[in-house]
């Protein structure tokens, strides 16, 4: 089992902010464009694929699904933070405060009601797609190859 990423703790903090960086980067598009942008869920389905595969999980299914919830939160994210910044240019009030004042519940049922059906499987089948795209390709994604002093020759003479 390859791990690029070191231990499992440090693997699963960096595939998150991998996933938060892609999600920020998907919500400042949607916020410049004022439009929630729903197809941006391949990209991020390809980055989500890619973080799975590098927490060295093993298998398939473990990886599949790693990657599946990778890539809801990153979607989650990246939509909460286009709908509080809607939210709050309608209330002529701060980002912050606005997330504050008006709850989880509220952001999630304004992201929901801002998308038209065809949105709305397209970001459900992201992740999904992610999932299914991890679990087919493999367990682990292969790091860099180790080199030992004694070189390649001289490992297969010993055994």
């Amino acid at each position: 089992m390859t791990r690029w990423l070191g231990s499992p703790p440090v693997a699963w903090l960096t595939a998150v902010l991998a996933i938060g960086a892609v999600g920020a980067a998907w919500a400042l598009l949607a916020m410049l464009a004022r439009q929630p942008l729903p197809w941006l869920a391949l990209p991020m389905a390809v980055a989500a694929v890619f973080a799975g595969r590098s927490l060295g999980l093993g298998t398939r299914w473990a990886t599949g699904l790693a990657t599946c919830l990778l890539a809801a939160g990153g979607t989650a994210y990246a939509q909460a933070l286009a709908a509080t910044d809607r939210l709050a240019r309608m209330l002529g009030r701060g980002f912050f405060e606005t997330a504050i004042a008006a709850g989880p519940e509220m952001i999630a049922a304004l992201v929901w009601a801002r998308l038209d059906g065809l949105a709305q499987i397209t970001l459900l089948g992201g992740p999904l797609l992610a999932g299914a795209w991890a679990a087919r390709r493999g367990g682990t994604a292969r790091g860099p190859a180790v080199r030992t002093a004694e070189g390649p020759g001289l490992a297969r003479a010993r055994r």
